[in-house]
């Protein structure tokens, strides 16, 4: 089956790079509350469950504001 070709070479490259986000961006995308931060930083919470949280998380925002995908 061929490859469609949606982007031009430019816009694939553009679309495959890093976002660079500044300062500001970075506190209001990435930022967490301190609920959650005291959550992950607890003692028994594991890596694995830590992951499977963060995960649970991205997906639960994704379904609230599909715009986003």
């Amino acid at each position: 089956m061929p490859k469609m070709g949606i982007f031009n070479r430019l816009e694939e490259s553009e679309f495959e790079s890093r976002s660079k986000f500044n300062s500001a961006e970075r506190k209001r995308f990435f930022a967490s509350s301190m609920g959650l931060h005291e959550l992950l930083e607890s003692p028994r919470t594991t890596p694995t469950n830590k992951v499977c949280f963060v995960i649970g998380i991205v997906v639960n925002s994704i379904e609230k504001h599909p715009m986003f995908i």
